[in-house]
């Protein structure tokens, strides 16, 4: 038995010669928080419109809840949109605008005025029915869409990039009210947005897309820790790939020589390694830290940042391009090379360590 909510297979794309999506398949779980995350151009708002009806595949299937919708138009499908430019009808109130969809639903107005206020109260609008759509702002607004979209009761939500408008301190805010709302109505949320930061924060799980494929679908713990390739790594947070050739390969991991920092045994998944091949080994910045070890790097210090609760180190040495290290203030102010373009030694936990080919 499948918790699967949503399935797409074999799912292409194409504008004349251009594959916007690449037989793409993707299984979604019942009441979870997906994303899909990619740079502009990737496919990712392409898949959501083909989600919701507002276009159709060249070929593939798209099901949600058993049903094949591949060719359903969006008003039959258990779906409703939110975008990113909001689309509030600026000649109706806010109360308006959000019981829009109810018209005819023949609801009495008493019920459908309660739904509405339901909704409002959902999304942190309560008391705002009256309101013209020109006295609010840009959060106001989103949750207003949301509002609009919820309230005819869907199965899915489909979100692209609804929050992107919004500065950061906002965006930040609106990031932790919307997972909350997805978890209270508990319909399945797919999600579209360019920020790894917004994927890995709000999502149960993310697609990472490219040139219309999905590169990796994993959870965001996965995605971050263990990349399946250096495209995933190099676009989800920040990492150094330095690179090394295999010595030795064993049942119990890869023996991998590396330009500064010896040689180190490292797993490799479930990627087979022949020795001397040329390999990369992915280090995220907070996974160095500051040692006196044999085995430790000797490195300069050519850039520094203060954040707080950490200073990111900008590090060079010969055979390597510059290595970035967050290391823990605490730590940091203990020592003096730190306050200027001194040198210093850091290392790395071996497990934290993900070995990746050389080239792709």
């Amino acid at each position: 038995m499948t918790d699967d909510f949503i399935s797409l297979q074999s799912v292409r794309k194409t504008y004349g010669s251009v594959v916007a999506v690449d037989s793409v398949d993707l299984d979604i779980a019942k009441g979870s928080f997906f994303s899909l995350l990619g740079p502009s151009g990737c496919g990712k708002t392409t898949l959501l419109s083909m989600m919701g009806g507002l276009d159709f595949p060249t070929s593939g299937k798209i099901f949600i809840d058993g049903a094949d919708v591949t060719k359903t138009p969006s008003y039959r499908r258990p779906a409703n949109m939110v975008f990113q430019s909001y689309a509030i009808f600026p000649h109706l109130n806010v109360a308006e605008n959000v019981g829009y969809g109810l018209q005819r639903s023949g609801l009495s107005k008493a019920d459908l005025n309660r739904q509405v206020e339901e909704m409002l109260d959902l999304v942190h609008l309560g008391g705002y029915g009256n309101r013209k759509t020109d006295q609010l702002s840009g959060g106001q607004m989103q949750r207003v869409a949301l509002a609009r979209a919820l309230v005819v009761k869907p199965k899915v939500l489909l979100l692209d990039e609804p929050l992107s408008a919004l500065d950061k301190r906002l965006r930040q805010n609106m990031q932790i009210e919307l997972r909350a709302i997805q978890r209270e109505v508990g319909i399945t949320f797919v999600f579209v947005t360019h920020d790894q930061e917004e994927a890995l924060t709000l999502s149960d799980k993310i697609a990472v897309m490219a040139r219309g494929q999905v590169l990796q679908c994993s959870s965001p713990a996965t995605l971050y820790d263990r990349p399946l390739s250096r495209e995933v790594a190099e676009f989800v947070g920040e990492m150094n790939l330095i690179p090394g050739t295999v010595r030795d390969v064993t049942t119990t991991g890869v023996s991998v020589d590396m330009p500064c920092f010896g040689t180190r045994r490292l797993q490799a998944g479930t990627r087979r390694f022949l020795v001397g091949d040329s390999v990369c080994v992915a280090v995220r910045p907070e996974n160095f830290h500051l040692s006196e070890a044999p085995e430790a790097a000797s490195m300069r210090v050519t850039n520094r940042a203060y954040f707080g609760s950490h200073i990111h180190l900008i590090l060079t040495t010969d055979g390597v391009a510059p290595i970035c290290a967050d290391v823990p203030a605490a730590t940091a102010r203990r020592l003096r090379d730190i306050d200027g373009e001194g040198v210093v030694s850091v290392d790395f936990d071996e497990d934290t360590a993900v070995l990746l080919p050389g080239k792709e």
